[in-house]
């Protein structure tokens, strides 16, 4: 899970936070001797954690496309207003 923490935790906080929350209980269940409950939750945690990466990249993906859109607009706009507040004079 170290290995995706940083991009979860910049484009998917809450689904990181859920699955840390998750392994702390798989670890919790393991140190009491409870393998019942661990090979019962082991499964679906791994699934979870495993869909850190991809969720993280997808987020990531929508906001650099988002920005580009953006640079765009304002790569467009902003020589337009430039020119529009320049003096007369330099003109």
């Amino acid at each position: 899970m170290s290995s995706v923490s940083a991009d979860a935790q910049q484009y998917v906080p809450d689904q990181l936070a859920s699955a840390q929350s998750k392994v702390a209980e798989l670890t919790a269940s393991y140190d009491k001797k409870d393998y019942a409950a661990v090979l019962k939750s082991a499964p679906a945690v791994l699934a979870e954690v495993n869909g850190l990466a991809g969720a993280a990249a997808a987020k990531k993906d929508e906001r650099v496309r988002e920005l580009g859109n953006e640079w765009r607009s304002l790569a467009a706009s902003v020589p337009q207003s430039v020119t529009a507040v320049q003096p007369v004079s330099t003109r």
